[in-house]
């Protein structure tokens, strides 16, 4: 998907300006958790919603669960993200900020189809430029290109870059790629 003209650089600049808001430097790692205080959503796992029955919440507690990440809903104009606790870190961190730069875009959300015999509600049709960008922004976040520099500069191992900045391997490796430091810093050796 081609973004429009200036979309790339603005989630740049929003990364950085998020940062400095918060009292980052523009290569220091960025919490979900902390975006989220900023940002006043609140975050939530199944087992913390009240009146949730004891069947959707085994349902959504799965351990092994792969079917949902994250939901984003506002609740009395509050924006409230519930995401699965069993995925790993790096998938977490990355759900969070996924649904919080559909926040911060303002995305209009797509209608929720509900299957009252199951207990069960999903999302019936997506908006792939919203996914996008929001897919964009989020890797942003995680990972701009201040802090992969950095993460060159310094030789961190891929493990201890991924730890320190709440990110996946798929996530930093493809932000390597795109913002062309992989190919900046093999020039440096």
């Amino acid at each position: 998907m081609a973004f429009k003209r200036g979309y790339k650089t603005w989630c740049e600049r929003t990364s950085a300006s998020v940062r400095r808001d918060l009292g980052l430097r523009p290569d220091d790692p960025l919490s979900a958790e902390d975006l989220a205080t900023e940002l006043g959503v609140h975050l939530l796992v199944p087992s913390e919603i009240s009146d949730v029955s004891d069947a959707s919440l085994r349902t959504l507690s799965q351990t092994h669960s792969d079917d949902w990440s994250a939901v984003t809903i506002n609740a009395g104009g509050s924006d409230v993200i519930v995401y699965n606790p069993d995925h790993p870190p790096g998938r977490i961190s990355n759900t969070l900020m996924h649904e919080m730069a559909h926040v911060m875009r303002e995305h209009e959300p797509s209608p929720i189809v509900l299957f009252p015999k199951s207990n069960l509600a999903l999302r019936w049709e997506y908006d792939d430029e919203q996914e996008q960008e929001a897919n964009w922004l989020a890797g942003c976040l995680l990972l701009p290109r201040p802090a992969l520099v950095s993460i060159k500069r310094r030789r961190l191992p891929s493990k201890t870059a991924l730890d320190l900045y709440g990110a996946s391997i798929t996530l930093f490796k493809m932000r390597m790629n795109v913002t062309g430091v992989e190919s900046q810093t093999k020039r440096w050796r």
